[in-house]
């Protein structure tokens, strides 16, 4: 008989995720418990590695149960990395199952989405009445507040990244015929994004949190490639690279105070009208994205010693923000922490 115990946020994480994620510390510290490094308990009994294995799924934010046929003689482990406002995981286990109910969604929501590249194993998931079976190599992507059963056979590895639904940057319902499909990893765009994911859970516990931020964000873009490539018709896909080019120029001009839909309207040859609808249609704003992005970028250059990343003022500064304390109090609300807290880590 299959054995259940409900997997429930820590307050911390929950707290955390509230406050989008406020980061762990520089080098990123991984939650890892050891294959076979403790002998079974009594029959039916869960193992301490049991008990250790869902604590560490607990870590990543989202409120789950797990079973197991034989959770005494249980065997996994679980590296999990908070990214920003994106979570990082690589699981090893024995024959397991996760659901989440409604009624854990209710209790815990978390307006993202969940990818994950099977790297080695057996997998069926479940959700909204669709089902998927995956084996090494292919890939998927499901709702994390939408009800799903996930069982994995003996011996199964995954490698799957949680991402805020808006960090994808996907029309909604380009995304909605994204959930519950399989992706081979041998051709295709999937042979790039599986292997991308898989190498960045194999080596994130060797990386700066700033390194392993930038890697992540890029597979949350391959990510969303990926599902453009193959779920978006031809109308939304020119959107979807229109909007994409636009980004790109955001970027290339955090640093200017001017930076407004007027002008990046202009520099499209698009009207001001017609910004605001694509981004709309992205579940955006145009202001929102040109906040997030300069806020980004802020994290990133604060996590660099101040030899190379310059003062919490200049970082400001080059980044659009004219008012110190304006910047502050936008990063706090946006990663829970003053832009102080960040840099000290970097020191």
């Amino acid at each position: 008989m299959l054995q259940r115990a409900t997997v429930a946020v820590p307050d911390e994480v929950r707290a955390s995720r509230q406050r989008r994620f406020a980061a762990p510390a520089a080098r990123l510290a991984e939650t890892r418990t050891p294959v076979a490094a403790r002998p079974p308990g009594p029959r039916g009994v869960p193992s301490a590695e049991f008990r250790d294995f869902c604590r560490a799924l607990a870590d990543a934010g989202v409120t789950i149960d797990v079973e197991a046929p034989r959770p005494d003689l249980f065997r996994g482990a679980v590296g999990s990395w908070p990214l920003g406002d994106m979570h990082l995981l690589r699981v090893d286990g024995g024959a397991h199952a996760v659901h989440r109910t409604t009624t854990l969604i209710d209790c815990d929501p978390t307006d993202c989405v969940e990818f994950v590249a099977v790297e080695r194993g057996r997998v069926l998931l479940v959700q909204d009445g669709r089902s998927v079976a995956l084996e090494d190599g292919d890939m998927t992507l499901y709702d994390s507040d939408r009800p799903y059963s996930i069982a994995c056979d003996e011996g199964v590895r995954l490698a799957v990244i949680i991402v805020p639904r808006a960090a994808l940057a996907v029309p909604p319902n380009v995304l909605r015929r994204a959930f519950i499909r399989r992706w081979r990893g041998e051709t295709g765009p999937g042979a790039v994004v599986g292997p991308y994911l898989a190498n960045l859970a194999g080596q994130a516990a060797g990386l700066r949190e700033v390194v392993a931020q930038r890697f992540a964000r890029t597979a949350a873009g391959l990510v969303s490639t990926l599902i453009e490539e193959t779920c978006a018709d031809e109308h939304e896909g020119a959107h979807s690279a229109l909007l994409q080019r636009i980004v790109d120029y955001i970027d290339r001009n955090l640093a200017d105070h001017e930076l407004s839909p007027g002008r990046i309207a202009a520099a499209h040859f698009i009207s001001v009208r017609h910004l605001h609808a694509l981004f709309s249609a992205h579940g955006m704003t145009v202001s929102s994205c040109i906040r997030n992005r300069r806020l980004e970028r802020s994290y990133e250059q604060l996590l660099l010693p101040a030899a190379l990343g310059g003062s919490m003022v200049e970082i400001a500064e080059a980044n659009g923000f004219s008012c110190a304390s304006h910047f502050s109090r936008v990063f706090r609300a946006r990663f829970g922490v003053p832009p102080s807290a960040i840099r000290r880590r970097a020191s």
